[in-house]
């Protein structure tokens, strides 16, 4: 199967086995993807022909990229699935850190910069802890809806739902502008945005 699909410039096509991608072509340049049989791309080569190669675990998880240049990328996971180290090209190391109902609580950079997580009980993201100090905060609503966020700097910006629908009618900026949204009630579809300036979008379905 080829699907042949216009471009700006050069038209682009696609050939298939098994339903994925196998060749991509766009005018004299040539990507090549080759597959496990679970369809996890194993080696990608491009025009230039320029290897990159990926090798995952049973399930499937992202062991390790190996990069044109020789570089690696490793990848550790926990027994839940979860991501738990990855190991840069340049020798760094990334860390992540997961509570017991699988949120997670830190992320150590390649830098040893550690931000903070922290959830309330219903798994709703409160409060993140940037490595400095300061904190980004947010709340919701009944629903479990954002209706503000506070940033490092203490700008806040508010949102407000439409009466029933739970979709956002207005943001309200730190600065005090205003985004609004309005909706087709029966459809429940985004119908008209308003920005900041006051210029009006419809939108037709």
């Amino acid at each position: 199967l080829v699907a042949l699909f216009p471009g700006d410039d050069e038209p682009t096509a696609y050939e298939y086995e098994h339903g994925f991608v196998r060749v991509m072509r766009r005018g004299a340049a040539v990507w090549k993807y080759q597959r496990n049989d679970q369809g996890d791309i194993t080696r990608q080569t491009d025009p230039d022909g320029n290897v990159t190669e990926y090798s995952y675990d049973k399930r499937g998880q992202l062991l390790a990229v190996w990069y044109p240049d020789h570089s690696c990328q490793r990848l550790k996971w926990n027994d839940l699935g979860q991501l738990t180290q990855e190991q840069l090209p340049n020798g760094g190391v990334r860390r992540y850190r997961y509570d017991a109902l699988g949120r997670q609580i830190a992320r150590e950079d390649e830098h040893g910069a550690l931000t903070h997580y922290h959830w309330d009980a219903v798994g709703r993201l409160l409060k993140v802890v940037l490595p400095g100090g300061a904190t980004r905060e947010l709340s919701y609503t009944p629903y479990g809806k954002v209706t503000a966020e506070r940033d490092e700097l203490g700008r806040v910006t508010r949102y407000e739902y439409a009466d029933g629908l739970h979709l956002i009618s207005r943001r309200i900026n730190p600065d005090g502008s205003q985004l609004k949204y309005r909706y087709d009630n029966t459809r429940l579809l985004l119908t008209e945005i308003e920005n900041e300036s006051g210029e009006r979008y419809q939108l037709a379905y």
